[in-house]
């Protein structure tokens, strides 16, 4: 377990004058909300309107006007207009597969690594679109509270990386909004489920939203609210049931073009949440073209065709519970969070897993902007009585070394915040510099993680190699945004690499990393570890072939190294990584070791 002595909130000087607001706000994929603490106590969701306490995730731009919300919907099936439903899963870099979705859905090529949109006001992005619903949920805020809000703490998915996380920022930024924390949805859910019912043990979050899912181990005690271990898969929530039910649509309804999906998304996810109230959904569907398609669907039709997809989510929660070395009947509860969560079928899998009933006494839809508003009052007063947040990394961080490993400097749930080193050294003789690639990750070889970003360390003074040490240290904030710093210690050079953005990135979740994979991994590993330990070896044999004199006397062994070393060499040069046989290549080490012993 962490040590929690010496962990303090950085943000407890914080304090706000009465003539301005702080609020929580969950930026939701699918629906958005923003809430704030009140005079009498207790926090509230603050209405979107004067019918609807959520605001939809949804945006549509004219030349002359931009639309946010129920407001944006108006436009869903008109052909002029481009209403932008679910963009938080393009936040960040773009992987091909969700290229792929964007050309699907929205008709438009994607080029470059970050998502693009044409509109009637120009190019937006997915931050653009995420910085009008939040300048959108800000400006509801003032006028609700009649004062200006000059602080937000905003959930973010457990799972975005680094650069979703930057992005996230980047938004708010946009939107005029100070950040005072990114928290993750799952803790945010935690401390609301803490504060209200006063509870205290060990709780799964379990959090299936519109486009993310994630799942977290939680210790509450005593306003200590501890991440143990955090899984989930970035690209997984409810619109992928919502597709699915589609599917099934256009399969019974040949009239249905799949390429339509925009229009009828809103109808689908209606006839979705029908089917958690009602075992059977008789529907009518509005075609682009006028007419009317009447049918029905059964719940049992619904959960039959989407269980795969819950079964992902029951596999990564079954990881993360091992993770923590929790026992599973120590949990004292599982806590569902998102709208998505009220499908009958996620509480009935949960149940029977787990034993017990999944607790959702507290609003789904609103549990993660309450503990979010929760955490902002805490930070933003001088009087309350803070809760201790300690939460952890998500994946493990490290960067690239010879051979293209990848060297993890900050282990996956490392608490937050913060700050690891190593030291490494030159791998060359006369190396005066190098490139150091940051990398995001579990996989043993860096091609196989993700990229956050890089930058060179010049300058070095040519010397014999590993005579030259750096340190790297890696600092990490309570928001799990990330520093990297490379300095020599024997000079003055020292670089600095804050968060970047890269297109190398691709979204990947942990739960697609097999057993066949990791047993490969670890394979390839120990290959690449012998290549170089043969590498430096050989390196060192030429330097003492380079400063030796050959006389009669030494001659034969001097022969012996030199054949030795090139067949090494020539082993190494004529046989790419699958096809070294590990075994053949210990023994040429180990022989050339035994000769160079003789000298």
């Amino acid at each position: 377990m962490t040590s929690l002595i010496s962990i303090s909130e950085p943000e407890d000087s914080l304090a706000y004058p009465d003539g301005y607001a702080v609020v929580g706000i969950d930026l939701g994929t699918t629906n958005s909300l923003v809430a704030t603490y009140s005079t009498s106590g207790g926090v509230y969701v603050i209405a979107s309107d004067a019918k609807n306490l959520l605001l939809p995730s949804a945006v549509c731009y004219t030349d002359q006007e931009t639309f946010v919300g129920h407001e944006a919907l108006k436009f869903i099936s008109d052909p002029e207009k481009r209403v932008f439903l679910s963009t938080k899963r393009y936040t960040g870099p773009l992987s091909s597969d969700q290229k792929q979705e964007i050309k699907s859905i929205y008709n438009e090529e994607q080029f470059g690594a970050y998502a693009s949109f044409n509109t009637s006001a120009g190019k937006k992005s997915a931050i653009d679109i995420a910085a009008d619903i939040l300048l959108t949920l800000k400006k509801k805020a003032e006028f609700h509270l009649n004062k200006p809000v000059r602080g937000a703490v905003i959930t973010v998915p457990a799972h975005f990386n680094n650069t979703q996380r930057q992005a996230t920022r980047l938004a708010a930024h946009h939107a005029g909004l100070p950040v005072l924390r990114l928290i993750n949805e799952p803790t945010a859910a935690a401390i609301a489920y803490g504060l209200e019912k006063k509870k205290n043990g060990y709780f799964m979050i379990y959090d299936l939203g519109g486009g993310t899912f994630d799942v977290s181990l939680l210790h509450l005690s005593d306003n200590i609210f501890e991440v143990i271990a955090t899984g989930g898969n970035p690209t997984l929530g409810g619109d992928n049931f919502d597709r699915t039910l589609f599917d099934i649509l256009c399969r019974n309804h040949k009239q249905i073009d799949q390429k339509e999906w925009i229009h009828y998304r809103l109808a689908v996810r209606s006839i979705k949440e029908k089917l958690s109230s009602e075992t059977q959904s008789e529907y009518t569907l509005l075609t682009p073209s006028g007419d009317n398609i009447i049918g029905k669907i059964s719940r049992q039709q619904f959960e039959e065709a989407t269980n795969h997809l819950l079964q992902k989510t029951i596999s990564i929660s079954n990881t993360v519970v091992r993770q923590s070395g929790v026992p599973y009947d120590d949990l004292d509860g599982i806590v569902l969070v998102g709208g998505a969560t009220m499908m009958p079928a996620v509480y009935k899998e949960l149940k029977n897993l787990f034993g017990k009933n999944p607790l959702n006494d507290v609003n789904p839809n609103c549990v993660v902007a309450i503990g979010a508003a929760s955490q902002a009052h805490q930070l933003a007063s001088s009087e309350t009585k803070k809760s201790l947040l300690l939460d952890i990394t998500p994946l493990s961080l490290g960067i690239e070394v010879m051979g293209g490993l990848m060297e993890v400097i900050v282990p996956k749930h490392t608490p937050l915040p913060t700050t690891k080193e190593e030291i490494f050294t030159t791998f060359k003789d006369g190396q005066t510099g190098f490139t150091l690639k940051v990398l995001q990750g579990e996989r043993n070889r860096a091609e196989d993680c993700h990229t956050i970003g890089s930058f060179n360390l010049n300058g070095l003074p040519p010397k014999i190699a590993g005579s030259i040490r750096i340190r790297v240290i890696f600092q990490i904030d309570v928001d799990g945004l990330l520093s990297v710093t490379a300095e020599s210690i024997d000079s003055d050079h020292v670089e600095h690499l804050e968060t970047v953005w890269t297109n190398e990135l691709e979204s990947a979740g942990e739960d697609k990393i097999s057993s066949e994979i990791i047993e490969k991994d670890i394979i390839i590993k120990h290959k690449i570890e012998k290549k170089m330990e043969a590498q430096i070896l050989i390196q060192s044999v030429d330097r003492f072939l380079q400063n030796i004199s050959k006389t009669e006397k030494n001659k034969d062994l001097v022969d012996r190294i030199t054949a030795q070393s090139n067949l090494l060499k020539n082993y190494l040069d004529t046989n790419d990584l699958e096809e070294i046989d590990i075994n053949t290549l210990s023994k040429e080490v180990e022989q050339l070791n035994i000769i160079a012993k003789e000298t």
